[in-house]
């Protein structure tokens, strides 16, 4: 079986992630997998079975349909029997693809897709109906997609432990992780830190980077964003995610595995971590009430026993990689 999944970049939030594991391991199990990445950051170094176009950031429409054209040539010339996308940009290329499409999967990364554009992502996603496109989604809790209803197979995106800093004494007791855009709650998170006279570290970077940092340097270290931030974060630091919607949360999940404390946003796609009321946060008041307590007894945000065992053997690689097998079979 021959395999093309296509994704926005090499590196950067959950689904890119997890879509380049997802190549490596098909490789590994003798699968004939490529990982087509549209956008090149200029930093990112490929594998052999990883191929990167040229397409910069918000490059314009004259670099997308360049970008376009680079899509349906290395798909010709790779001819997959199946191929997997992934967001927005990979989700138009598929649905305007003038090539018959043996098999078409699509990922669904978050509840609130083609957020700003939906009257575009209405469009593309009823050409990827009419095109009979397969649906993933890594939410267990919404196996209906939008806007047609279409039914999608729950597998979540593979998540390991990740290996902290050996510190127990950090100088900055609060952590972020993320991309800086409004959707994250990153305004409200440094409000919060900076009424509460604390100190966090900032890892990631988005489109509000230097204003945030123009206004919340004196509370904020912005590391911009790293491969691995989790080498540099110490277990005794808490990790706040102000997310007004998520898909999968893997920052989360990564989080609630290294035994860290944490608080979250109050919502739906966080709620479903099933954490104690106490790591839940409504408003940037209770986050300020919160971030006070963390800082005199962090061990009341830490995930319980039960909930991370489950949540090791629901992400291991070995039980994702297994569901993905079922449904390629």
């Amino acid at each position: 079986m021959k395999i093309l999944i296509v994704s926005n970049s090499i590196s950067g939030g959950g689904a890119e992630r997890s879509m380049r594991i997802l190549n490596k391991e098909f490789n590994l199990q003798k699968t004939d997998s490529t990982l087509l990445c549209l956008n090149n950051s200029g930093q990112d170094v490929p594998i052999e079975t990883e191929i990167i176009l040229s397409r910069k950031w918000k490059s314009g429409l004259w670099g997308t349909l360049t970008n376009f054209r680079e899509f349906v040539r290395i798909y010709k010339s790779k001819s997959p029997e199946v191929l997997i996308v992934n967001c927005e940009l990979p989700e138009l290329y598929a649905a305007i693809l003038p090539i018959r499409v043996k098999r078409m999967i699509c990922v669904e990364h978050t509840s609130q897709p083609w957020a700003g554009r939906r009257k575009i992502g209405r469009i593309v996603r009823s050409l990827l109906f009419l095109r009979r496109a397969e649906w993933v989604t890594v939410n267990r809790d919404d196996s209906r997609i939008w806007p047609h209803g279409n039914h999608a197979v729950h597998i979540a995106n593979p998540v390991d432990t990740p290996q902290l800093s050996d510190s127990q004494d950090p100088q900055v007791p609060f952590v972020f992780v993320g991309r800086l855009r409004e959707e994250k709650g990153i305004r409200m998170i440094l409000e919060a830190v900076s009424n509460t006279q604390k100190s966090i570290r900032v890892f990631g970077n988005g489109n509000l980077e230097e204003e945030l940092k123009n206004k919340y340097s004196e509370v904020a270290t912005f590391d911009g964003f790293i491969e691995n931030p989790w080498q540099s974060i110490s277990a005794f630091q808490t990790i706040i995610v102000g997310s007004e919607y998520e898909g999968d949360g893997i920052v989360v999940a990564e989080a609630i595995l290294a035994g860290m404390p944490i608080l979250l946003r109050d919502n739906q796609d966080l709620r479903r971590f099933e954490l104690s009321d106490d790591s839940y946060f409504k408003n940037r008041e209770e986050l300020e009430r919160k971030i006070k307590q963390a800082s005199t007894n962090p061990d009341v945000f830490r995930a319980n026993r039960m909930t991370r065992d489950r949540l090791f053997v629901e992400r291991s690689l070995d039980a994702v990689l297994l569901k993905w097998k079922t449904l390629l079979s």
